[in-house]
């Protein structure tokens, strides 16, 4: 078999790539490839994953349950870290495919949260909700090896939850006092996130950017938010002259960029 490579890509400061790519007999093209995840490691390529297969190489949620096998829903995303673990952004599903984050432990795929699963492994843990994000997601994964990931749910609101460490955990949630709020007051809450913002400490915490206001009768404000030890707090707001603003004289932060 030969590879014909397209993206996802990711490597490790181990040397370590994973890959999507086709691979198939080349005398019968590339239309009669399938698709496929490649880890390379020790100098050579381990096929890991396969569209359309409910084996060692499928997504682990059994029941006939597949990759797609569309070039756009199979797998779009790879992230590999130092250690044993991949992790996958795709579709899955049987006739009807929904997005799923997954993790490889070098053995076998672990379904970590899939949009439209009721199952307490594979959905938000708020109430009855259901994850609904439909595409791309803002994910990364911290100094242990967990995923964190900027998901929307079926109560149209955004979060970051903590994934691939038992049943997803959530650290933060829109329209939310309490843990899951910003940390600016007891009535505080987040108006929104952005999605390509997460940025890992060593910790296991991470820093991220949305909007917040202290309470219902307060305007929603842009800012640097960070998460450790369980809690929010933030670290940088738009308006501010404070702790929380630029310390220059006669200077507050206008806006955040990524």
């Amino acid at each position: 078999r030969t590879y014909s490579t397209t993206s996802p890509l990711d490597w490790d400061d181990n040397g370590r790539a994973v890959f999507v790519a086709r691979a198939g007999d080349p005398s019968l093209g590339r239309d009669f490839s399938t698709r496929g995840v490649w880890l390379h490691e020790i100098g050579a390529n381990r096929e890991i994953a396969r569209a359309g297969r409910d084996d060692l190489l499928g997504p682990g949620l059994g029941g006939g349950v597949v990759f797609e096998a569309d070039d756009g829903g199979f797998i779009w995303r790879l992230m590999v870290r130092n250690g044993s673990d991949v992790f996958a952004m795709a579709r899955t599903g049987q006739s009807t495919f929904t997005p799923t984050i997954l993790r490889h432990d070098g053995a076998t795929w672990l379904p970590c949260a899939k949009a439209g699963s009721s199952m307490p492994a594979l959905a938000p843990g708020i109430g009855a909700t259901t994850f609904a994000w439909s595409g791309d997601a803002g994910w990364a994964a911290t100094s242990s090896n967990q995923i964190i990931a900027i998901l929307r749910t079926s109560a149209s609101r955004e979060g970051v939850w903590r994934l691939c460490n038992g049943a997803p955990a959530p650290l933060a949630y829109e329209q939310t006092t309490g843990l899951l709020g910003p940390g600016m007051g007891s009535l505080s809450e987040f108006g929104g996130l952005v999605e390509a913002s997460l940025v890992p400490v060593d910790d296991d915490g991470f820093y991220f950017i949305g909007t917040a206001r202290v309470d219902s009768g307060s305007p929603y404000k842009s800012g640097i938010f960070r998460h450790s030890h369980e809690a929010n707090s933030p670290v940088a707001l738009v308006g501010e002259s404070g702790l929380l603003g630029p310390q220059l004289p006669d200077t507050t932060f206008q806006s955040f960029s990524v």
